[in-house]
């Protein structure tokens, strides 16, 4: 891998490094009303206080569903779908061996930028293994702002003290990950979802060391340009 001055990377984390065994939104809607869209759907939550809010996903679900219309019943069937897609959800493997080469390699600073709730992270397995290799964890439930808010971009800059040309973003989605970085004029990397790859600056079917190293490569010699 590169040695240079200090840059930021900033990865997503669902779909991007971590998954679950549970289409937690995909099973909700089907409870719901098979014919909600799906994009609308996420919108909606991830805006709602569960996703923005630091208070115990537990009582912060019930209040959001039943806005919806869903019964006890139908509630208690939700929370049982959160709480196994929570422990469930494991880290890919190149994702980790990604992350764990550039942290050795000590040249970047390492991000997490996700749209999370409490339970979903506190009950994640391997949070240890993101407390000891992010420098900085942006979890929308601790601070309040969901992707694709632009401000989730300046902060992490503000946090850093770097300019924008300084950060590379590698997410899954175009809407909440690389649409808005592009807006913020930073670069992106797309993530296996093999739509719209025209829209991102880079594009891997999934993380590795080796697809990343020579995206790296022409991302730092663009920044010295």
């Amino acid at each position: 891998m590169l040695k240079d001055c200090s840059k930021i990377i900033i990865f997503d984390f669902w779909q991007t490094i971590a998954v679950t065994k549970v289409a937690l939104f995909s099973s909700i809607i089907q409870k719901i009303n098979p014919k909600i869209s799906l994009n609308n759907f996420i919108d909606k939550i991830f805006t709602s206080s569960i996703y923005c809010s630091d208070t115990e996903t537990e009582l912060l679900l019930p209040v959001f569903f039943k806005k919806l219309g869903l019964s006890d019943e139908d509630i208690d069937y939700v929370w049982s779908l959160w709480q196994k897609a929570a422990f469930s959800a494991t880290l890919l493997s190149g994702a980790k061996e990604l992350i764990l080469k550039l942290k050795k390699q000590n040249s970047f600073k390492l991000c997490l930028l996700s749209n999370v709730d409490r339970y979903g992270y506190e009950n994640f397995a391997e949070k240890a293994f993101l407390e000891a290799n992010f420098d900085y964890l942006f979890l929308s439930y601790q601070q309040g702002l969901v992707k694709p808010d632009n401000r989730c971009w300046q902060n992490i800059c503000n946090h850093f003290r770097v300019t924008h040309e300084d950060v590379l973003m590698i997410g899954d989605s175009v809407d909440h990950d690389i649409a808005p970085a592009c807006r913020s004029i930073i670069k992106g990397v797309l993530v296996g979802s093999g739509q719209q790859v025209n829209r991102a600056d880079y594009y891997v079917d999934k993380l590795s060391v080796k697809d990343m190293e020579p995206i790296l490569h022409d991302w730092l010699n663009n920044c010295r340009s």
